[in-house]
């Protein structure tokens, strides 16, 4: 099944045939947010749209299309294969992915349990955030940083919904075909978006992906069994993270990671990642946004190590 059907098969069916139409070209749909009782927002091609109540897209939310509770539900339903309690352990990080690496966020009512969240109950809104491969879209930055002839640790830095792990994606891809093992921690399922232990997205031939797994223990897993040229992952940040990233360091191996953030000054006030430049741990530091559309890459700092 095409990636284009595979994704939209979640909605209801009226709401579905809408969505097509006003996304003929699937690689520029960028997201829906879908809210109880309130308007559809989609954004495609970098312009955010409401949905018309008769189809069609439309500025604003008078004659937009309704989302109710009711398709919330049937949604959820779908994405968890008709059993909720399947998806909690997603749910009470306030997300799904689905196959093809598309997350779709979840708000709802919080269950919690001894004070520790559980779930999420009678959900509210969802946001599809609609994962893209764009082959060669990190050129510019392996070629600047000199990273097939000079392995070094990369940060990749953008504020949510820029394209991080889009690059990320590509820098893997190319350090796997130029001959480097690379090791995933694959934790939301995002990046390789496997499936039933196929994965949905190239990531090159030497790549090595562990699935659903704990940054942190997924780091340690690959240091211990796989012997990687290169470690990746996404959206790091907390102390353990960090920690296990300095590990992986001094036992040889280098990194591709990403973080939020808008620039270096921002960065630095952080005090994890914050550490790690200062202490001059990362080789390149590359700057996104969507300024130009998502992935717009606004400097390339290759730090001299």
């Amino acid at each position: 099944m095409k990636d284009k059907e595979l994704f939209f098969r979640v909605f209801p069916k009226e709401l579905r045939e809408a969505l097509m139409a006003v996304a003929p070209d699937f690689r520029k749909l960028q997201e829906i947010r879908l809210r109880a009782c309130l308007p559809v927002l989609f954004t495609y091609d970098n312009e955010e749209w409401f949905l018309g109540q008769s189809g069609g897209q439309i500025r604003t939310g008078e004659r937009a299309w309704m989302m109710t509770g009711e398709a919330l539900k049937e949604i959820l339903a779908f994405l968890s294969n008709y059993s909720v309690y399947a998806v909690e352990q997603d749910l009470r990080q306030g997300f799904l992915t689905m196959p093809g690496g598309h997350r779709v966020g979840v708000c709802g009512k919080l269950v919690r349990e001894n004070g520790q969240p559980r779930s999420l109950r009678e959900i509210s809104s969802m946001n599809f955030r609609v994962a893209h491969s764009y082959p060669g879209c990190a050129g510019e930055v392996v070629g600047r940083l000199s990273l097939l002839t000079k392995p070094g640790n990369v940060l990749l830095v953008s504020p949510p919904g820029c394209g991080k792990t889009t690059m990320l994606r590509d820098i893997i891809r190319m350090l796997s075909e130029g001959g480097q093992t690379v090791g995933v921690v694959d934790e939301r399922s995002e990046i390789a978006a496997s499936y039933q232990g196929v994965r949905g997205q190239n990531l090159g031939p030497r790549t090595d992906v562990l699935d659903a797994t704990p940054k942190v223990l997924g780091m340690q897993m690959l240091l211990r069994s796989m012997a990687p040229d290169y470690i990746a992952v996404d959206e790091i940040g907390g102390d353990e993270d960090v920690r296990e990233l300095r590990n992986a360091m001094h036992s040889g191996c280098h990194l591709v990671v990403t973080c939020h953030g808008s620039d270096k000054a921002e960065l630095l006030q952080k005090r994890n990642i914050g550490g790690m430049i200062s202490d001059g741990c990362f080789q390149g530091i590359v700057y996104l946004s969507r300024r130009n559309g998502v992935g717009t890459i606004e400097g390339v700092e290759r730090i001299a190590g």
